[in-house]
Formats: C-alpha cells, structure tokens, sequence
C-alpha cells in the first residue's frame, strides 16, 4: 500500500516528465513499426524467411536459455549502465532521451517483425515476445529515463559550486541507489523475457 501510494506521489509529481519520456518511447515504437512496413519487398522476405527458420527452430530443439538469459541481462544492463553514465553529464538529457527512443525502436522493430511473419494472427506472437516482459521493463525505462533527467538537471543547476570525486560520488548517491533499485526489479522482465517469451513463442 506505502509502495503504490509512493509511485502514486511520485508520478503526480513528476507527470510532465514522464508523458515526454512516454512519448519519446511511442515515437521510437512507431519508427520501428514503420522501418519494417518500408523495407523493400527482398528485405523483407529475408527478414520474414530468417524469423521464421529462427522459430522454427525453436518449435524443433531444446531451448538453450542461457544464452537467451546472458543476452537479455547484458542488452538491458548496458542500456541502465549508459542512463546512468551520461546522467552524471550536463549533456545527460538529451542523450537518455534517445536511449529512451532507441528502446522504443527495438520494441517496434520487433512487433514489426513479428506481425511481418504472422499477420493478423501474430497478435498472440506479439503478446508473449514483446508486450508480456514489458508489463515489467517498460515501467522500469520510464523511471531510469526520469532519473536520470532529474540527475542531469540537478547536475546543470549545481555546475557552478566546485566539488571534489568524492563530493560528487556523495551527491550522485541517492541517484544510484535508486537507479540500483530499478535495475533489481528490471531483471524480473529480464526473466520474463528469456523464459516465458521463448517457449510461448514455441508453441505458437
């Protein structure tokens, strides 16, 4: 209850923040959507037969996670280890505001892909491969994205008082932590992601 009311507060707070990063997230989903809808006829049938042969095989083999998980946990500990990097720059918002766009774009290169090979009865495909781990990840890249805004604007109003490294560690703390926290919850999609998607996607 303290947890949901906190997200509440933090939300109603911060709302402005968060529609911009919602939106930049929907423009990214919309790019990738639409790289795939205008690739050329050949480009898109290599992509569809290389899909297909690729879930297929699935359907035929064991499912070897560990390298899904590896791959999963390393695209999304890269993406938290950049938002948290440049947050620490004066440059940090437009930069994270792009990780949020290119996030967006793998997401809806990925819907694009997948309704490319299924159609209209891709919606199941869709579901299991993209938006199920997102109930979980795509919340987690909205908080990091307004975390690492509000770092970066802290940034920018305090460039004028001289600190040391390890004044500057101390005043990045609480950024940290709550970029760790975030990171901690990702990882639940991280499973989601490298578990359920796969074996949904196998009995598709």
């Amino acid at each position: 209850m303290q947890l949901a009311e906190a997200l509440n507060r933090n939300f109603k707070e911060n709302r402005i923040k968060y529609l911009v990063i919602v939106f930049l997230l929907v423009v990214g989903i919309t790019a990738g959507t639409f790289t795939v809808k205008n690739l050329r006829e050949t480009a898109k049938q290599e992509l569809k037969d290389y899909t297909l042969l690729l879930l297929i095989t699935i359907k035929n083999s064991e499912i070897k996670y560990l390298p899904i998980v590896f791959f999963s946990w390393l695209q999304n500990t890269c993406f938290y280890l950049a938002v948290g990097a440049f947050s620490m720059l004066m440059a940090g918002i437009p930069v994270v505001a792009a990780l949020i766009v290119f996030k967006g774009f793998c997401i809806g290169f990925t819907a694009g892909v997948l309704s490319l090979c299924f159609g209209s009865g891709g919606f199941f495909a869709i579901v299991s491969a993209v938006f199920l781990p997102g109930i979980v990840l795509l919340p987690c890249f909205l908080r990091a994205g307004m975390l690492g805004w509000d770092n970066s604007i802290k940034i920018i109003r305090d460039r004028r008082n001289p600190k040391t490294a390890k004044d500057r560690l101390i005043f990045a703390r609480p950024f940290f932590n709550s970029m760790l926290k975030v990171y901690i919850i990702a990882q639940i999609g991280v499973l989601c992601e490298s578990f359920i998607s796969p074996f949904l996607l196998g009995i598709t």
